[in-house]
C-alpha cells in the first residue's frame, strides 16, 4: 500500500490476504494512461493506496449488509452452485 496514487510513492504497509475497503474517493486521474490506484483502508484502519490490478473481488461483488450499533456488518453474500 502507497502512500499516494503513484507507483514510485513510499510504500506505508506490506498487504496481506485480507479484505480491504475501497474508500469513495477512489478513480482514475487526470493521466488515462496511468495505472489506476484504489484509495484503500485496511481492517486495522490505516489508509493507503493501491494498484487496482492488484486488488481482487470476492467471488462475486454482491453482497448483502446489515447495520447494527457498531456499524455495518456483512450478512450474506452470493456462493456458488453446489454439485
Amino acid at each position: 500500500m502507497h502512500q499516494t496514487a503513484k507507483p514510485n510513492s513510499p510504500v506505508v504497509e506490506k498487504l496481506g490476504v485480507y479484505l480491504v475497503r475501497v474508500l469513495a474517493d477512489s478513480g482514475q486521474g487526470a493521466d488515462p494512461n496511468a495505472p489506476l490506484f484504489l484509495h484503500i483502508a485496511t481492517p486495522d484502519g490505516k489508509t493507503g493506496f493501491a494498484d487496482a490490478q492488484l486488488i481482487s473481488p470476492l467471488g462475486s461483488d454482491q453482497m448483502c449488509y446489515s447495520k447494527d450499533a457498531s456499524g455495518w456488518k456483512i450478512a450474506g453474500y452470493i456462493g456458488g452452485a453446489s454439485p
